[in-house]
C-alpha cells in the first residue's frame, strides 16, 4: 500500500483489493476542529473517476462527514495510473461478482479506517445503480453482515434503465450470451456530453479529461444494464426494511431514465424512502447551475437527520 497526503483535504492511496487488483483511493477527513459525525463511501459513474468529485467530497468533509472513494476496476487511475495492477486496462471491469466484491471490500476497508460513526453508501449514475443493487443482491457478494454495516443509501441519477435505445429482453439475452464468450471485447459507448448539464463548460471538460475514455468491456456493459432490470423485477421486493434510501433525479435526464427510476422508487418496499425530483434538470446534478447547491444540501440534510446528535 502507498499513501500520499494531498494539498487538499484528502489522502490518496493505492490499496490491494480483490483479485490482486490495486485500487486508487481517496480518503477525505474533516478538519481538525470539526468532529467526524459520519462516514460516506462513494461510487462514481460510468467511464468516470473520483477526481471529478474533489470539490463535492471536500465539502462533505468540511461538514464532518469523512468520505472514502475509489476508482472502480477498469476506470480512472485504477485502470490507467502508473501503479495499476498488471493486466489492468481501461474498460476491463469484470462482471457482477467482481463489482460487488470490490464494493464490499471498499466498505470493509473504510469501516476499519473510520470507526465509531454511522456509515452511508452513495453512488452516482452507474454507481447509483450499483449501490441500489448492492443492497438487494440475492447472493454473495455482498454478505448480509456487510449490508448490515450501512445506515443509509443515496443514489444520484441512478441507472435503472438508460434512455437512448433502452434494451429489449432479446437484446439483453443476446449480449449476455456473447459476453460469456468474449467478455473483454471493448465497445465504443461514450456518454453524450451535451446531456450531462446545462453548464456549457461541463461537456468539454468531460471530453478533455485524460482519465476518461469512451469505451468499456462487453461484460461490464451487460452487468450494468442487467442490474437495472433486476431492480425492477426482484430488487424492489428485497430491500432491507431497516435501511433508509434517498434517490435524487432530474426529470429531463437524457442518459438514465427518470420515469423508470421513479417507477422503481414507487414499488420499493421499505418504509424509510425519499425521492427528490429536480424539474428541468439533466443528469449531472452536482454541476447543474440552478440546483447544485440545493442538491448538496438535500443529500447532506437527509444524511444529517439519520446521524445521532
Amino acid at each position: 500500500m502507498s499513501s500520499t497526503p494531498s494539498s487538499s483535504s484528502f489522502t490518496e492511496s493505492w490499496l490491494p483489493g480483490p483479485q490482486s487488483t490495486s485500487f486508487y483511493t481517496r480518503l477525505y477527513t474533516p478538519p481538525p476542529a470539526t468532529p467526524t459525525r459520519a462516514l460516506l463511501v462513494f461510487v462514481h459513474g460510468y467511464l468516470e473517476h473520483i477526481g471529478r468529485y474533489e470539490t463535492a467530497h471536500s465539502r462533505w468533509a468540511s461538514r464532518g462527514v469523512a468520505v472514502f472513494a475509489y476508482d472502480e476496476r477498469g476506470f480512472g487511475r485504477t485502470a490507467l495510473g502508473e501503479q495499476r495492477s498488471a493486466g489492468a486496462g481501461y474498460g476491463r471491469t469484470g462482471g457482477g461478482d467482481a463489482r460487488m466484491g470490490d464494493l464490499e471490500w471498499a466498505l470493509r476497508y473504510a469501516r476499519e479506517e473510520v470507526k465509531g460513526v454511522p456509515m452511508f453508501l452513495m453512488g452516482h449514475s452507474m454507481g447509483g445503480g450499483l449501490v441500489l443493487s448492492f443492497a438487494t443482491r440475492l447472493r454473495s457478494p455482498p454478505s448480509k453482515d456487510t449490508i448490515g454495516l450501512l445506515s443509509g443509501v443515496i443514489a444520484s441519477s441512478p441507472l435503472v434503465r438508460i434512455v437512448r435505445q433502452a434494451p429489449s429482453s432479446l437484446f439483453l439475452y443476446t449480449i449476455t450470451f456473447l459476453s460469456k464468450l468474449f467478455p473483454n471485447i471493448q465497445l465504443n459507448t461514450p456518454v453524450q456530453d451535451q446531456d450531462l448539464s446545462h453548464d456549457p463548460a461541463v461537456g468539454p471538460e468531460h471530453l478533455a479529461d485524460p482519465w476518461m475514455k469512451g469505451h468499456a468491456s462487453l461484460e461490464g456493459i451487460v452487468d450494468m444494464l442487467s442490474r437495472g432490470e433486476l431492480l425492477l423485477t426482484e430488487g424492489h421486493r428485497v430491500w432491507p426494511k431497516d435501511l433508509p434510501v434517498l434517490i435524487l433525479h432530474g426529470d429531463e435526464d437524457m442518459i438514465n431514465g427518470f420515469p423508470t427510476c421513479k417507477d422503481f422508487f414507487d414499488i420499493l418496499q421499505t418504509p424509510d424512502k425519499t425521492f427528490v425530483e429536480y424539474p428541468g434538470m439533466f443528469h449531472d446534478l452536482m454541476t447543474e447551475p440552478d440546483v447544485k447547491e440545493r442538491y448538496f444540501e438535500d443529500c447532506y440534510s437527509w444524511l444529517d437527520q439519520r446521524v445521532p446528535s
